[in-house]
């Protein structure tokens, strides 16, 4: 898999910051994670749904997108979905409480990487940026 730095931009990144998206609903996670990815030296834009993130047509400019699965309305499988009908390919990982059978057993099916959110995002965040 390439990395996220090769992922921003075709390998060149000295001209831009990489920026995560994090969707959430839970305020608390996306504070965390907020924190973290700024700690890791990454741009952050953080959205409360996934309409919220649909609606700010930051996807475009998103080069990773760390995506709760489990969200009122659109929910993270869903999201996903639009995003690959819409040609957007940036990386997906999936945040969970606890993933489902078929999403832990199969995730590239599903997004790049699966996350639980009792676990630490530093080493997913390290692999995609090829460190």
């Amino acid at each position: 898999m390439k990395g996220l730095a090769d992922h921003a931009s075709n390998g060149d990144t000295r001209h831009r910051v990489i920026a995560i998206g994090v969707v959430d609903d839970d305020k608390s996670v996306r504070d965390a994670l907020s924190s973290l990815i700024q700690s890791a030296g990454y741009q952050r834009e953080l959205f409360p749904s996934a309409d919220a993130f649909l609606d700010s047509n930051r996807f475009g400019q998103t080069d990773c997108i760390l995506l709760d699965v489990q969200m009122p309305g659109l929910n993270g499988i869903e999201l996903r979905s639009r995003l690959r009908a819409m040609k957007c390919l940036v990386p997906v990982i999936f945040v969970t409480a606890g993933a489902d059978g078929a999403l832990r057993q199969s995730p590239g099916r599903w997004c790049d990487r699966v996350l639980e959110k009792r676990s630490t995002i530093t080493p997913c965040l390290a692999q995609l940026a090829g460190r």
